[in-house]
């Protein structure tokens, strides 16, 4: 492993089939405990949950894990989801995949006004841009909430590894339009504050 670069993350179920029903699962608690004794994880994800199913007895469990060792959580989810989700860990560094997708841009604004702890990660959130120009709307959003956004690739799968060079592009044409302190917290400067060297990952 190589700490300096690599914040490692577990995702919460062993195969990919499970991502629709883990939270309804009871072996989910125990293999998460055991896997998180291998090696150090900073973080619980990135997991599918969506609605009440992310107040499950089960996702209550894994979010109370990640509570009681001061584990980030990083949810694919929607609104609701997200809300149960920060209703549970108040407490806790919480990253929204993909920025809810296509959660329309004054709901987020409310949401990390109202919600400290939330952070967003922007793979795939793809109204950021309209033909190569950062929209105003994003523009403001990225300027008053600095610290709170995180880049994105959503590597996935291989064929995405195979693209990131053309993501990690994408993502630096739109930082250089933003001032350049904020293009450097929204590219590093965040993920380095939440996970770096000296923070505890809280």
């Amino acid at each position: 492993m190589a700490p300096e670069r690599v914040v490692p993350f577990l995702r919460p179920y062993p195969t990919r089939a499970h991502r629709t029903n883990w939270f309804d699962d009871p072996d989910i608690p125990g293999y998460v405990l055991g896997q998180l004794d291998r090696i150090p994880y900073q973080g619980i994800g990135e997991f599918h949950v969506f609605g009440e199913d992310a107040d499950s007895h089960i996702a209550r469990q894994v979010i109370g894990i990640a509570r009681e060792r001061s584990l980030a959580l990083h949810a694919h989810t929607d609104t609701d989801g997200m809300m149960r989700i920060l209703a549970q860990a108040p407490d806790t560094t919480v990253i929204w995949a993909h920025a809810g997708f296509d959660v329309p841009v004054e709901t987020l604004q409310r949401m990390l006004r109202d919600h400290p702890n939330l952070f967003l990660e922007l793979s795939f959130r793809e109204d950021i841009t309209r033909d190569g120009e950062l929209t105003e709307d994003w523009r403001t959003f990225f300027t008053g909430y600095p610290r709170r956004f995180l880049v994105g690739t959503d590597t996935y799968t291989p064929g995405r590894w195979a693209d990131l060079e053309e993501l990690a592009r994408a993502s630096k044409d739109w930082l250089r339009q933003l001032p350049d302190d904020v293009a450097q917290r929204t590219a590093n400067g965040n993920a380095q504050s939440l996970f770096g060297p000296r923070n505890d990952g809280r």
